[in-house]
């Protein structure tokens, strides 16, 4: 056969057992396992060509992941024997897990650790990012570094994180860049004494949602640069702070209990609805045209308790719904706070429209 009429004739078949024109596609699901003890790859499962794929991991594989990729499970079966943990010493690498330009990522009972930054660094992904049932502990800065992302974190623990914090910051987890990320049932504590450490941080105009978990640090929460953290059902225990709200920064707290002052500045906005503050040994500022509203929480009729001396000062305002003030309340320097209905049990300063008495 003549070279033309062959071509013609592999045409003339590609044509005929071609899919009709709409017709979809099946996509390819596959499932691997990866036996770190046996010295596989995670890293090597990823690169397979499957549309849908999920990557069983058993054992604790040293190596740095990166997922640039979508529709990936990447889970183990057990977080206290099943992870990944970083080398440590890989050139230009600074996360045990990079989820990078991706979407529809899980990422499931596993542990991360060892990261010379982070254990687990998301960048530029949205649309399913979810980390369950997982430890994020024992890394050189945060446990998650969030930046331009959506996440969301259900039933994870951040621990022992800050390893290489001394004079900058660290902690548990950052959300910065406009990221949008959830954290249901998680548990942030044993994080460095060293430096500034941090249970969770919203930066530069992120939303941090924490609901039903437990959040420990020097600062509990810091919510900075445009940025909110909004907070339900959720213990608070900052060493320093309960929470910070800073540059325009707003926390919302509805329900739950704060252990430890908290602090408002440069323009902030804080918003307490049936939530408890105990353990205050030191002086909740409100301060630099900032705002505080406490109110009582309507779904179950908590009110908010403040205890200790809260200051507004420096033409801030502030509000105080059915709630307590356990101490004293003062208002200096332009400050200005209003109370109704307020059980005050301590003395008022500078405060006018805050009588004692309800």
């Amino acid at each position: 056969m003549k070279p033309r009429s062959l071509l013609l004739a592999l045409f003339a078949a590609a044509a005929l057992f071609a899919p009709p024109a709409g017709a979809q596609l099946t996509p390819t699901v596959w499932t691997i396992t990866v036996d770190c003890s046996a010295g596989q790859s995670i890293n090597s499962a990823l690169e397979q060509s499957a549309q849908l794929l999920t990557v069983e991991v058993r054992g604790e594989c040293q190596e740095d992941v990166v997922i640039r990729r979508d529709d990936v499970v990447l889970r183990g079966a057990d977080a206290r024997r099943d992870g990944i943990r970083s080398p440590g010493a890989v050139e230009g690498s600074d996360a045990a897990l990079t989820i990078r330009d991706a979407r529809r990522v899980t990422v499931a009972n596993l542990r991360i650790s060892g990261g010379v930054r982070e254990g687990l660094h998301v960048l530029n992904s949205t649309d399913d990012i979810i980390v369950s049932d997982s430890r994020l502990d024992s890394n050189g800065v945060w446990g998650a570094s969030i930046g331009d992302s959506t996440v969301a974190f259900i039933d994870v623990s951040f621990s022992g994180n800050g390893l290489r914090v001394v004079d900058s910051i660290g902690g548990g987890l950052i959300a910065a860049r406009g990221s949008e990320v959830a954290c249901s049932e998680c548990l942030i504590e044993l994080n460095p004494e060293s430096g500034v450490n941090f249970g969770a941080v919203a930066f530069t105009g992120s939303t941090l949602r924490l609901s039903d978990s437990r959040v420990e640090g020097q600062t509990a929460v810091l919510a900075q640069s445009y940025a909110r953290a909004m907070i339900e059902s959720t213990e608070l225990e900052g060493a320093v702070w309960s929470f910070q709200a800073n540059s325009y920064g707003s926390v919302q707290v509805r329900g739950g209990t704060l252990s430890g002052p908290f602090l408002a500045k440069s323009y902030s906005t804080v918003e307490l609805m049936g939530a408890t503050q105990v353990l205050n040994q030191l002086q909740n500022f409100i301060t630099e045209s900032s705002k505080l509203v406490a109110d009582r929480l309507e779904s179950n009729e908590l009110e908010t308790t403040l205890a200790g001396l809260t200051l507004v000062a420096d033409f801030s305002t502030g509000r105080i719904v059915n709630g307590t003030a356990a101490e004293s309340l003062v208002c200096t320097l332009g400050g200005e706070l209003f109370c109704d209905g307020t059980e005050i049990k301590g003395s008022v300063m500078g405060c006018p429209a805050c009588p004692i008495g309800r």
